[in-house]
């Protein structure tokens, strides 16, 4: 059976940071309350995909990697 630090390394690798910081808690609550692995597993996922939805917009705009603001002014909004 896998450790926790085992499961949190592999859902670093995989970019998973929210399932990782998740797995501790999640898997002692599903030892307490005898969770299918199907049980266990969409809960992890679920985790992480509403980590992703709620941080989805900064970090596609981190990647575009648009030029900084120009302080308000609208370049072409004069043409």
């Amino acid at each position: 059976m896998a450790s926790n630090s085992e499961l949190t390394h592999l859902f670093r690798l995989l970019k998973m940071p929210a399932a990782a910081r998740a797995v501790g808690k999640l898997a002692e609550r599903a030892r307490e309350e005898e969770w299918s692995y199907e049980r266990f597993a969409q809960a992890l996922l679920s985790t992480e995909a509403a980590a992703r939805e709620s941080h989805g917009g900064e970090s596609r705009v981190k990647a575009a990697r648009f030029p900084a603001s120009s302080g308000g002014r609208r370049p072409y909004a004069d043409r």
